[in-house]
């Protein structure tokens, strides 16, 4: 489930290239871009990757349960893949007719056994879908995966909240309060995955590098977006964002995880959208009980395993 920016982007380029993952269908939500504009860079992205023409793909909601819209084109350009020159040219992929929640449940109603979910976005198809079929939910998905939320770092769209949680704040809440084992990578880690321009072109991809002298056109775009991070931001490194969430998930020797109580605040002035995760050691009265911990948050990863793990899928590179 993704809101199809350059960070979205190469989570999916590294999802449908890795043969350790089975990519069974795609569903779009209103995030970084509108939700239309998510779908058409998503059936764009899912051409550079070279994903099966038949992998299922399905428009969500437009709007957040109750919090406002909000976008972000400062950080992802205004077509959410950077704006690049050429931009990135227009799929001839049909997406499905149905409703993101609707191929959810399709596909989970299809699946003999029970399946990761990962969610890259705000959590809108999420919260819906488990509103909608919660025994399904509870028997088919084995684990949610979430980019979202944060720890100790503080957040990005606001001082504490991190812009898939606070773009939703009420669908973080649905998934946080409903039992499902989830994994969460929050903006603490997703910033410790970055690539220099020197690291790049050790992998062989140069910055304004002609598309014939690229290995593959998922390591064209992906190259593309970093390099445009950089120039934007004015840094010297470019973080490979949600794709550290679906690397983390099949690598799991490359995290630390702690199990964790973990509520969002909704009503905060300051703090609504922000993920309370309870860090303490120990509690004795009066202090308030710990509550059972309802999550695995990722607190650390090994950021040269997952980097070797995009490379080798994303960019070609065999490590060895």
């Amino acid at each position: 489930d993704v809101d199809t920016g350059a960070d979205d982007a190469l989570a999916l380029l590294l999802a449908t290239r890795c043969p350790e993952l089975q990519v069974i269908a795609v569903t779009c939500v209103s995030g970084n871009v509108n939700v239309d504009q998510v779908l058409f860079n998503t059936l764009r992205v899912l051409d550079a990757a070279e994903a099966p023409a038949g992998l299922p793909v399905a428009r969500g909601f437009s709007a957040p349960l109750v919090e406002p819209i909000h976008h972000c084109p400062e950080i992802h350009g205004q077509d959410g893949l950077g704006d690049l020159t050429p931009p990135v040219p227009a799929s001839s992929r049909k997406p499905c007719q149905e409703h993101a929640v609707q191929l959810l449940r399709t596909v989970l109603q299809e699946e003999e056994k029970p399946i990761d979910v990962v969610a890259l976005g705000p959590l809108t198809n999420i919260a819906i879908l488990i509103r909608m079929y919660p025994e399904l939910v509870k028997s088919k998905v084995a684990r949610i995966v979430w980019m979202g939320g944060c720890v100790a770092a503080g957040g990005n769209t606001t001082q504490w909240g991190e812009a898939n949680a606070a773009y939703d704040p009420e669908a973080a809440h649905i998934l946080l309060t409903s039992g499902i084992p989830l994994l969460m990578y929050p903006w603490d880690v997703f910033l410790k995955v970055s690539y220099t321009r020197e690291e790049l072109q050790a992998c062989g991809v140069a910055d304004g590098q002609d598309a014939a002298a690229c290995r593959t056109s998922a390591s064209r775009l992906a190259g593309q977006l970093m390099y445009r991070e950089m120039r934007v931001f004015g840094t010297d490194e470019a973080v490979i964002g949600d794709a550290g969430a679906v690397a983390a998930a099949v690598v799991p020797g490359a995290t630390t995880v702690r199990d964790l109580h973990v509520a969002v605040e909704m009503q905060g002035r300051h703090t609504r959208g922000m993920t309370v995760c309870d860090l303490r050691d120990y509690v004795a009265p009066p202090d308030l009980p710990k509550e059972p911990p309802n999550c695995k948050v990722v607190v650390d990863v090994d950021a040269a395993a997952l980097k070797r793990f995009f490379s080798r899928h994303v960019f070609g590179v065999n490590d060895g």
